[in-house]
């Protein structure tokens, strides 16, 4: 199923909401470091779009569904969105985030961090208990071929970590 939304985005179509994003995408290429740090990802197609519709989440983080805005741009791109597609999650976005202030909208990040963290501790997921790591440990060394692996994954490392990022140069 292919929605209005996503033909636009897909054939670069004119309108007020892709324009915004184009203009973004122009002023993004101008930030500088430190004003990168207090920008934003941004799913020009966002993900309840593709949840709402059924759309393959394979696309959903390709490079050319990103833009870097800041965080009045972002606000701004869902209420431009909302008034384009009239999709509600675009309203709740905007009215949540311009209700918060960039402050608010990291506490509230964080917050939902930590709510999860908690969660997955209490069912005994995370990475940071000590008997999970002991276990995931003990599980990787059985394997035959466990020093091999550790050596190839030890010469990767970082280097491969974040080889399908889109990166902004200067």
């Amino acid at each position: 199923m292919c929605t209005q939304a996503y033909k636009d985005f897909k054939n670069n179509t004119s309108n007020a909401y892709l324009n915004f994003i184009q203009l973004c995408k122009k002023k993004a290429k101008q930030y500088t470091a430190l004003e990168l740090t207090k920008c934003q990802v941004h799913h020009i197609v966002p993900r309840h779009h593709f949840q709402t519709h059924n759309l393959d989440l394979k696309n959903l983080d390709i490079p050319e569904n990103l833009v870097v805005l800041s965080f009045n741009d972002h606000i701004e791109a869902h209420k431009i969105r909302f008034n384009v597609y009239n999709e509600y999650a675009d309203k709740l976005a905007y009215s949540r985030m311009s209700d918060m202030g960039p402050e608010g909208m990291l506490a509230m990040q964080q917050a939902g961090g930590q709510a999860s963290n908690a969660i997955l501790r209490s069912q005994g997921r995370i990475m940071h208990d000590p008997n999970w790591q002991k276990e995931m440990a003990a599980r990787s060394m059985a394997r035959l071929d466990a020093r091999k692996i550790r050596s190839v994954a030890g010469k990767k490392g970082i280097r491969t970590r974040h080889a399908n990022r889109t990166i902004v140069k200067r």
